[in-house]
């Protein structure tokens, strides 16, 4: 449906070539960059909040991509394999009837006997 690739295929090399391009030392230092203009322009009145929440919004997205991307496609995976097998999810178990208290139920009968 998707393709498959091999693990040394020419586009999954790429693919982790350009996330770990901009998850790892050079997209945290951009981002730190980002965030120290986004203060500095903060601080003289030329930037608005909302502007700055865009730019600490795309900081989380370029460096949760690889975990939501992670996540969907392990979700749309286990949504295939259950599709595909066509087995019925089990029922829950009955709940659990709670006990009652015995007739005689004084917490402090006998507490003062020695044991």
């Amino acid at each position: 449906m998707y393709g498959t690739y091999s693990a040394d295929s020419a586009l999954p090399t790429a693919v982790h070539w350009v996330e770990a391009l901009f998850v790892g030392s050079l997209g945290t230092a951009i981002a730190v960059l980002g965030v120290a203009l986004l203060g500095l322009g903060m601080l003289q009145g030329r930037l608005s909040l909302r502007a700055a929440g865009r730019v600490i919004l795309g900081i989380f997205i370029l460096f949760g991509a690889p975990a939501l991307v992670r996540e969907l496609m392990d979700s749309t995976r286990n949504n295939a394999a259950e599709t595909s097998v066509g087995v019925a999810p089990a029922p829950p178990p009955p709940p659990r009837m709670p006990v009652p208290p015995p007739t005689n139920s004084d917490p402090y009968a006998g507490a003062a006997l020695p044991q």
